[in-house]
């Protein structure tokens, strides 16, 4: 977001962009962009009168900064802007896992995985290599880690 005059679907696009290639602090620049200067009060995307696209396009490029699966695996926080706390829940990933997470400082403190079928699936966690994790059907599976 260089700070020219854009449409909210172009910079929703960019959130997008940066979160596919892991970037979160280029994603964040481009989100506050997106919320602080292209979003009117009432939250609708600042492109006279209105316009969609950037308010999709920015809760989609939420998502993908917080989880993405399209890889093979399920890469949790994959694009999270520097010194960051909080948690998502109920995401879905490929495979039809629900995927929570909870994080503070950009470190990961729990992960919990669902399924209704048995399975493994492959985890990513940020500077971590993929792990396999196997699921019980039924079963939520709680990954916790300590500083």
């Amino acid at each position: 977001c260089d700070g020219h005059l854009q449409t909210g679907w172009s910079i929703a696009q960019r959130v997008n962009a940066w979160a596919r290639t892991g970037e979160g602090d280029n994603c964040y620049k481009c989100l506050r962009f997106l919320i602080g200067e292209r979003t009117y009060p009432n939250l609708f995307d600042a492109h006279p009168p209105f316009q969609i696209d950037g308010n999709f396009g920015g809760t989609s490029g939420i998502a993908e900064m917080l989880m993405q699966s399209h890889e093979g695996y399920i890469a949790i926080l994959p694009a999270l802007p520097t010194d960051i706390s909080g948690k998502f829940e109920n995401f879905k990933a490929r495979g039809n896992v629900t995927v929570s997470a909870e994080w503070k400082m950009g470190v990961v403190k729990s992960v919990t995985l669902y399924s209704d079928t048995d399975k493994t699936v492959k985890v990513k966690l940020p500077m971590e290599e993929v792990k396999e994790v196997t699921l019980v059907g039924g079963q939520a599976r709680q990954l916790l880690f300590t500083e």
